[in-house]
């Protein structure tokens, strides 16, 4: 929950998720199931 705090994006709701799968297709089922309108990702390098 952290990782969310002190984030001010007006009134966009921001969601964190845990879900296990393959990737591609996890975010792709989450979207359609949540009718989600974008999807940001990021890396850290690893």
């Amino acid at each position: 929950e952290a990782t969310l705090e002190g984030i001010d994006v007006g009134d966009v709701t921001l969601i964190k998720k845990v879900v296990q799968g393959y990737p591609s297709t996890m975010i792709l089922e989450e979207v359609e199931k949540e009718a989600i309108d974008l999807v940001v990702m990021g890396s850290h390098g690893y």
